[in-house]
């Protein structure tokens, strides 16, 4: 398994000491994340959905982003 950088250590060699680079990566993330909060509503408002009406168990649902213990 090869190494991951967090988005800290990213976010800290964009920047390089530049509080300007350092507030610019932070916006840009904001939105990233925005986008996907966006991108997982409907499909996470329809599995509520489905579970609340009996259509399928929370069981039927896998979660393709969880990561394996």
């Amino acid at each position: 398994m090869s190494y991951t950088p967090t988005t800290e250590e990213i976010r800290d060699q964009y920047a390089l000491d530049s509080e300007e680079k350092a507030e610019a990566f932070d916006r840009w993330l904001a939105e990233h994340d925005r986008e996907v909060k966006a991108q997982a509503w409907e499909p996470g408002a329809q599995a509520v959905s489905d579970v609340e009406c009996g259509y399928i168990g929370l069981d039927g649902y896998n979660n393709p982003y969880k990561e394996e213990a």
